[in-house]
């Protein structure tokens, strides 16, 4: 009996594994055929679906034209700090108008006020090539947009 509910729980978690994964390749299709990101809640949702399975920390940028639709998504593995040059080279490279930076945490603990000066560079140093830092996203649990909350 205890076997067969081990079981079930273990085919209930793929089933909402295969969910999710499905949900999620749904909304990235939705942006890779050119809807542009309008409401925070669409970003959200998208850099949600990005980190679901994630079990280290990343640092994320997406990389938008002028109307915000997706042109890249480029993600930096735990320790590669999110130097102004290294986004410099990825807006670059692919002529972005705007960018969206996200911060993923496995440890559920992630504090804008890390973060704020480290914004605050990149944001002048994009303003000087004419490209709009539009939101940060923190993702844990939950998705805090700084730009929602005043703080970019």
């Amino acid at each position: 009996m205890h076997k067969q509910i081990q079981n079930d729980k273990s085919a209930e978690f793929n089933s909402e594994r295969e969910l999710l994964n499905k949900a999620h390749l749904l909304i990235q299709s939705r942006f890779k055929q050119g809807e542009g990101f309008t409401e925070p809640s669409m970003v959200k949702e998208f850099v949600q679906g990005n980190y679901q399975q994630c079990s280290k920390e990343v640092a994320g940028l997406l990389l938008l034209d002028s109307q915000h639709r997706l042109i890249d998504n480029v993600e930096f593995e735990e320790g590669e700090e999110l130097a102004a040059s290294m986004v410099y080279r990825e807006v670059l490279k692919v002529n972005a108008a705007a960018v969206i930076v996200s911060y993923f945490s496995p440890a559920k603990e992630l504090s804008h006020s890390d973060k704020e000066l480290e914004l605050s560079t990149l944001k002048s140093a994009l303003n000087l090539i004419d490209v709009a830092l539009l939101d940060c996203m923190l993702v844990t649990d939950e998705v805090v947009s700084l730009a929602e909350r005043g703080l970019l």
